[in-house]
């Protein structure tokens, strides 16, 4: 035995009990914690098929003939997953403020661009605070 351990004997049934709970309810805490801080699927997969310089301009063409004043800019560009299994990854774009949306009393708050070059309008509904898909 090592200087300062202590030994313990189960000597009840509650006492095996319980340290099964305990080391079931590790585990399950361990196995959280690798997903949570592995390293994501997107870093494994190299650069992006379309570049930020590609999504920017895309963002930038889709957002011309809604602001003809020029007073919406681009606020942020995101290189994002949408799913921890599927691993499918988007630019999402955000404008500075809403513009108006291809329906009436929508608001176009910005966009998700797929590698694959298809730009998707983000929209926000009258009536609704989450921004819906809308295809371009």
């Amino acid at each position: 035995m090592f200087p300062g351990a202590v030994r313990w004997t189960a000597s009840s049934p509650s006492c095996y009990a319980l340290s099964v709970k305990f080391a079931t309810v590790l585990l399950s805490s361990s196995l959280a914690s690798a997903l949570l801080f592995a390293p994501s699927q997107s870093r494994a997969e190299g650069a992006p098929q379309i570049s930020a310089k590609e999504a920017l301009r895309l963002a930038e063409e889709a957002l011309a003939p809604k602001n003809p004043s020029g007073s919406v800019y681009i606020s942020s560009l995101v290189l994002q997953q949408t799913a921890m299994v599927s691993g499918k990854r988007v630019w999402t774009v955000q404008w500075s403020e809403s513009v108006e949306g291809s329906k009436a009393g929508s608001k176009e708050v910005g966009l998700e661009i797929g590698m694959n070059g298809s730009v998707v309008h983000l929209i926000k509904g009258r009536g609704t605070s989450k921004p819906q898909p809308s295809p371009h």
